[in-house]
């Protein structure tokens, strides 16, 4: 659990409320059960990313390893994942999508299907 950047007393804070999702009571009756799911995952990441930018001057930047060739230790998804929200961030609040001209949604789609293809490829094979 440490990967998702919360204290052990702030996990079982958030486990007894029903907020991790997959996490029951364990047979003594006081501690709690993680099982790895899917939905498990997905939140240790959001928490992941909610960690850097509480404990961060600038949350958008990261260390030099994160822009290296992507290997298993290089967490390559996170940066991208934070890199597109203060995209989001900065574009999309200020003009949101229905203010575009057609040619410009056309060639967002267009940018966006490397990831949405790679979103494919690791859905299917039941990854987070």
């Amino acid at each position: 659990m440490k990967a998702s950047g919360l204290k052990r007393r702030r996990i079982a804070f958030l486990a007894a409320r029903g907020q991790i999702p997959g996490a029951r009571r364990a047979a003594n009756g006081y501690h709690f059960e993680y099982f790895d799911t899917r939905e498990f995952r997905c939140w240790i990441a959001d928490r992941k990313i909610a960690a850097i930018k509480r404990n961060k001057k600038n949350p958008f930047e990261w260390p030099k390893t994160y822009l290296l060739r992507p290997s298993v230790k290089t967490n390559v998804p996170l940066a991208l994942r934070i890199c597109f929200n203060k995209w989001k961030g900065d574009v999309l609040e200020k003009y949101p999508l229905f203010e575009w001209p057609v040619e410009e949604v056309i060639n967002l789609k267009r940018q966006l299907r490397p990831f949405h293809e790679l979103w494919q490829q690791i859905n299917n094979r039941s990854y987070c």
